[in-house]
């Protein structure tokens, strides 16, 4: 959280989180950081995540993710890696 106690980051490498990712996420508008790396998260990217304006940092891999990017993620203009 920052200072105005608004989340910024999620961090859960490595956890064994299965499911797919929850849209709900993407109503989280100061969220910076996404790293759900090494886990068991299948099925797609939500469209909502386009939403996620200040997004710098995402990092997804090594899970049973499929499909495509969604197109929103070339309008996130902060972002920096994804992975």
């Amino acid at each position: 959280c920052n200072k105005n106690r608004q989340i910024t980051k999620l961090h859960f490498p490595n956890v064994g989180l299965d499911g797919s990712l929850p849209s709900e996420i993407g109503f989280l508008p100061h969220l910076q950081e996404m790293i759900f790396t090494n886990n068991y998260l299948a099925g797609t990217v939500p469209l909502a995540f386009g939403n996620l304006k200040d997004l710098k940092n995402v990092d997804l891999s090594y899970n049973r993710l499929v499909g495509k990017i969604p197109l929103e993620f070339g309008e996130l203009r902060m972002m920096q890696s994804f992975y």
